[in-house]
């Protein structure tokens, strides 16, 4: 059998060549959308809100976890303006 190339994602906060994207970083699927932003209160936490509902503070580690699984559950990169951003590559 031939093996999987797997797809490398990494959070638009630790990408450099992203830095164009501002806060916060939303990611969608359908309806469905979750928004990360830093804290202002906590040195290296993050916020993330998913639609309307009550906010959750994570530390850096568990937010670059959280944002990870939701890409592999399918949900994107969206801009400001609700376009999305292909923020997958391809490795080798």
């Amino acid at each position: 059998m031939a093996a999987r190339q797997k797809a490398k994602v990494s959070a638009p906060w630790d990408d450099s060549n992203q830095s164009h994207l501002k806060e916060p970083w939303v990611l969608g699927k359908g309806k469905e959308k979750v928004s990360f932003t830093r804290s202002k209160l906590e040195n290296g936490a993050f916020i993330i809100q998913k639609n309307k509902e009550r906010k959750l503070s994570l530390n850096s580690l568990q937010a670059r976890q959280t944002y990870l699984s939701l890409v592999e559950q399918g949900y994107k990169l969206r801009k400001q303006n609700n376009k999305l951003i292909n923020s997958v590559e391809q490795t080798q």
